[in-house]
């Protein structure tokens, strides 16, 4: 089975084997290798369920405005960003980080989220993924941002339980991405430590404890 491209402009997609159809469906989109362009004022949940297992390569819908679907189309479909949407919903994407098998179609996903809204919600649904933390402590701010998106799509380890948003701090009592839960001390060792300090800077730094700034320090090594 192939998948589904919800997208605002083709484009991007007129490379290598495409055909392009307008208002309907004139093609059936079986030929392996081969992009079919549908370009269409509505396609419904209902006809991507239908087309879906007739698809041997991709099926790229060009809309004006993004449908509504349900979870049936989660593991089919993936949401271009050039698609225009009424309102931004960022669940779809969310789902697709913590709970899709299919990682490699969750990256497609993955790679639209603004990297503070990611962090933040993984941050809340897995605070004992050190693995993670440790990757993304690696990249995050210092790399590019697909690099930071690849850590959370390929990562992360599904399952089926319904995301948490990360709610806001109040106080001290969250700790810092790279922290596990029974370390006591991790406060204070950023308020000593200008070299832990900085890598929260550079990973977590809405997590910064009081007094401590947010502006990175300079580090004394020996040669």
């Amino acid at each position: 089975m192939g998948v589904v491209i919800l997208a605002g402009d083709d484009r991007e997609f007129r490379i290598g084997n495409y055909i392009v159809m307008h208002n309907e469906m004139t093609s059936p989109p079986t030929a392996p290798g081969t992009t079919y362009i549908l370009h269409t004022r509505k396609f419904s949940e209902a006809e991507i369920l239908e087309w879906g297992p007739l698809i041997s390569y991709r099926l790229v819908v060009i809309l004006p405005r993004a449908p509504s679907l349900s979870k049936k189309c989660d593991d089919l479909v993936i949401i271009h960003h050039s698609l225009p949407s009424m309102k931004q919903s960022w669940s779809r994407f969310i789902d697709a980080m913590l709970r899709w098998d299919n990682r490699r179609r969750a990256f497609e996903q993955v790679k639209e989220l603004p990297i503070p809204l990611a962090l933040s919600v993984w941050k809340a649904n897995r605070p004992g993924d050190i693995r993670t933390a440790r990757l993304l402590a690696q990249v995050t701010f210092t790399l590019p941002d697909p690099y930071a998106h690849a850590v959370l799509a390929y990562s992360i380890r599904p399952d089926r339980r319904r995301p948490v948003w990360g709610k806001k701090k109040k106080g001290e009592d969250e700790l810092p991405i790279g922290f596990r839960l029974s370390d006591a001390y991790c406060f204070d060792l950023i308020r000593l430590a200008p070299e832990i300090a900085n890598v929260v800077r550079s990973t977590d730094p809405d997590a910064l404890p009081k007094g401590v700034k947010k502006k990175p320090e300079v580090v004394s090594e020996w040669l």
